[in-house]
């Protein structure tokens, strides 16, 4: 795993604009390597998708509910045709972030506080973390812990 590692990072390395997404979206803490070239690859280069709400949809973190006139039939629900690969990798990351990333562990008790079912609010936070990349690798900017992002 870490010869790969070294071959994407080299890979990256390699061409400049790559190397300065890659280099925003791993300012991110909980952000690694493999995250950053999943998103870099899937996004194409964060070309494909126009908003990180389009993108959060893709990776199956975005939830819907299924109503029907005035009628709500269920709880709101992911959907099932994700990007499993992107999605598991979200879920490694926010781990990661809840233990390095003081917003995310703030959000996340408080959240809990709340009354709020923990898998919720980790889905929320997967959410959160998918449109904090895209907004970063959109502006070109690197991850500020004192500075708060707009998550359009």
């Amino acid at each position: 795993m870490q010869t790969l590692e070294k071959q994407i990072k080299e890979l990256i390395d390699s061409d400049p604009q790559l190397k300065s997404l890659f280099d925003n979206i791993t300012s991110i803490p909980g952000v690694g390597t493999v995250t950053a070239a999943k998103c870099i690859v899937i996004t194409d280069e964060f070309k494909k998708f126009e908003n990180a709400k389009q993108l959060a949809c893709h990776a199956g973190v975005v939830p819907f509910e299924n109503s029907s006139g005035s009628s709500l039939h269920s709880k709101p629900k992911v959907s099932k045709k994700a990007h499993k690969g992107i999605k598991a990798t979200l879920s490694n990351c926010v781990m990661s972030a809840m233990r390095y990333n003081t917003h995310f562990k703030a959000y996340y008790e408080r959240k809990l506080k709340e009354g709020k079912n923990k898998f919720t609010v980790f889905n929320a936070m997967k959410n959160k973390l998918v449109r904090l990349i895209f907004s970063l690798a959109k502006q070109g900017k690197k991850y500020d812990e004192n500075y708060t992002y707009s998550l359009v």
